[in-house]
């Protein structure tokens, strides 16, 4: 055996040496617990969206007060990623598992091995569609389809003239893509005065929502109003707009949805026309979803719950 290959089989023993003791540790933590506790999984994404944040701190303060213990688990930003987080905690027989899917498809087959262990999964925020087998996640989040309606009759409202609508849209295959998405356009096909010029996937990140209004503005691309699907891409865009000597608000009209406490503050500044506030503390909503799913009690309201999303705008907060 070489010097090389050496030095590869010794990297390799290492790494299986660093990834048992990984799990060994996540075990011993579950041993801890009391045994009276329950456990809920919850797969921690990277983000770089604070409403996300907000989202998974309401869920653990609130398993806290139905005296469950919480194991996170973080996952990088792909569906791989979410599905091995998935499998590690179906593995460590937590007694529920929450998570928040990247898109919509692809999850049947770790969905029926939380079937078969007996093991409710809860997608917040954004939802699984059900696949051949029928099996699904239970679904505690907005109505994104009904408040993109809303926001598209408002916005049908205000605006007269020749208007260049660009959207910002969040993952490819999400959800609320689909929904908010699905939500504009038929409101504005039944109006039939706008349409939707130009849409791009800003993959819900403040990096890449910027990138894209940035790369618009320089090139001369006219943008009159703005739809963003979150607050991460929200505040992206508003810091091209400004960067670019625009006046966001003014210049280019923005409706958004999301709603945390520095998207809100730029509404009361008119820098936002509309928001759609979605509010980030479901982690009771989501904890008597998962109470009444362990009791195996839940029908099929238990296991779809939307939750309505507030209008914010600068006249309603003068109010």
């Amino acid at each position: 055996m070489n010097r090389d290959i050496k030095i590869l089989v010794s990297v390799i023993a290492v790494l299986i040496l660093l990834v048992a003791l990984a799990i060994d540790i996540n075990l011993q933590r579950k041993d801890t617990m009391p045994s009276s506790s329950k456990i809920l999984g919850l797969v921690v994404t990277v983000t770089e969206d604070s409403w996300k944040d907000e989202l998974e701190r309401s869920i653990e303060d609130a398993a806290a007060r139905y005296d469950m213990a919480v194991m996170p688990l973080l996952a990088e930003r792909n569906q791989n990623a979410q599905i091995d987080a998935l499998r590690a905690l179906i593995a460590y027989q937590a007694d529920v598992i929450v998570f928040s899917p990247l898109v919509e498809n692809g999850w049947d087959k770790v969905l029926s091995e939380a079937n078969r262990a007996g093991i409710p999964i809860i997608a917040v925020d954004k939802a699984v569609r059900s696949g051949r087998g029928g099996i699904t996640a239970s679904y505690v989040g907005y109505d994104y389809y009904t408040a993109a309606g809303k926001a598209a009759d408002a916005m049908l409202e205000s605006i007269k003239g020749d208007k260049t609508i660009v959207e910002l849209c969040g993952t490819t295959g999400a959800y609320p893509v689909r929904e908010i998405t699905r939500g504009f356009r038929e409101t504005l096909e039944k109006d039939g005065r706008y349409r939707i010029n130009y849409s791009v996937c800003g993959e819900y990140m403040r990096s890449k929502g910027k990138e894209i209004v940035k790369g618009l503005l320089r090139n001369n691309y006219k943008i009159d109003i703005l739809i963003s699907h979150n607050d991460a891409m929200t505040l992206g865009a508003i810091d091209a707009i400004e960067q670019e000597g625009k006046v966001p608000g003014e210049d280019i009209k923005i409706y958004a949805f999301g709603g945390d406490e520095e998207v809100v503050s730029l509404v009361k500044e008119g820098k936002i026309e509309y928001l759609a506030a979605c509010d980030p503390l479901l982690g009771d909503t989501v904890m008597e979803t998962a109470a009444a799913l362990m009791a195996g009690g839940a029908d099929a309201e238990d296991a779809l719950r939307l939750v309505k999303t507030n209008v914010i705008t600068k006249g309603a907060l003068a109010q």
